[in-house]
């Protein structure tokens, strides 16, 4: 399916939810004639939706709505593109009188994106925010958004009591999530918050479901993101082999899909298997190939775990190097504020420094 029907399912469902929570006392708040405009031009026209809006992000346009804003955001946000995520909410933030579900929402897709980067006291302080703006909503659709993302976030943070109750409001509600991509993108998140907190049957049931309707919506990115989750599932199931097979499958749809970061995502997952193997040459190519592909794709968010990933596969051979990388993880890691690779990072070094004058 074209890019830009997949934009039109997904601007479907995110007009629906946002248009709930207008604040009829300022207009500019309300879908604008202009995104109906276009909306309308979406099937005649080549441009897809998002470059249209990046273009008049770019142009400074003042008059652009906060309705457009929240599109570009969360069409970003779903394909893993954290650039222009952050572009479209430090214009939102700008934007006078949003409405407290726009403003609650601003604040979620800024909270996913702080997630994605690993940079926790910025995290808390987005859900923090958003949760005050949409705890109370009375949009579903967006209040099933919140929780998903409480799931996800809580189980990172380990805040068990938060967890347990986003998880109590998903689960009975997962058939619910709309049957398209942003219905896909909750799953997603519930899914690895599940895996996170080792609610392993619960997470296969919502990936069985996801799988189901990416398959259905032939929504490859979504296959690729689900096959990811299943191998991460089955790695800390003790499952390696059949880890390793999810994570191929997950590369399979990140070449079809032409994703460099996804694919980078799946090599990183397959490597560390392999070293589990004792398939130590794959377990090094792939991490070469996973590192390179970090670094070609300018990806921020995997630059830290696939240097700790080739650092680890060949530190017997190659310790120097391995100490090398291991040096520039935790300079990133300091520069990003993201602690979740320290303790790796250390386990690591501990094997080095039995290498005399590898690590200090």
């Amino acid at each position: 399916m074209k890019l830009k029907v997949w934009v039109s399912i997904f601007l479907t469902v995110l007009l629906s939810l946002i248009g709930c929570g207008e604040d009829k006392a300022h207009p500019q708040n309300r879908l604008s004639t202009s995104l109906d405009h276009m909306l309308q031009k979406l099937d005649q026209e080549e441009q897809n939706l998002q470059v249209q809006i990046e273009n008049q992000i770019a142009k400074g346009n003042p008059r652009i709505s906060p309705n457009l804003l929240l599109l570009s955001a969360a069409i970003a946000s779903s394909n893993d593109e954290l650039t222009t995520v952050r572009q479209s909410l430090d214009t939102l933030m700008r934007v006078k009188n949003l409405s407290d579900d726009q403003l609650g929402l601003t604040y979620l897709l800024e909270a996913t994106r702080y997630y994605a980067l690993g940079q926790v006291t910025r995290l808390d302080d987005s859900l923090n925010k958003a949760i005050l703006k949409l705890d109370d909503t009375s949009d579903p659709g967006l209040k099933l958004w919140l929780e998903a993302n409480k799931v996800l976030i809580a189980a990172f943070r380990h805040n068990n009591v938060m967890f347990d109750e986003a998880v109590n409001y998903v689960l009975p509600r997962i058939e619910t999530a709309p049957n398209n991509l942003l219905g896909q993108f909750m799953l997603n998140m519930i899914a690895i918050g599940l895996t996170t907190e080792e609610r392993f049957n619960d997470a296969i049931n919502v990936e069985s479901i996801k799988v189901s309707r990416d398959e259905a919506l032939g929504n490859v990115k979504g296959l690729s993101d689900s096959y990811y989750n299943l191998g991460n599932i089955y790695r800390k199931l003790l499952q390696p082999e059949l880890a390793l097979l999810n994570f191929m499958q997950c590369l399979d749809y990140s070449e079809q899909l032409g994703s460099s970061q996804d694919q980078a995502f799946a090599l990183q997952q397959m490597a560390v298997v392999a070293l589990e193997l004792e398939d130590n040459d794959r377990a090094k190519q792939w991490a070469r190939d996973a590192h390179s592909l970090a670094i070609s794709s300018n990806s921020q968010q995997l630059y830290i775990p696939t240097k700790v990933a080739l650092a680890k596969a060949i530190a017997d051979e190659k310790p120097m190097e391995s100490a090398a990388l291991l040096k520039e993880a935790r300079t990133l890691s300091s520069k990003l504020n993201v602690t979740h690779f320290m303790a790796e990072i250390e386990a690591i070094e501990r094997k080095l420094v039995k290498i005399e004058g590898v690590v200090e």
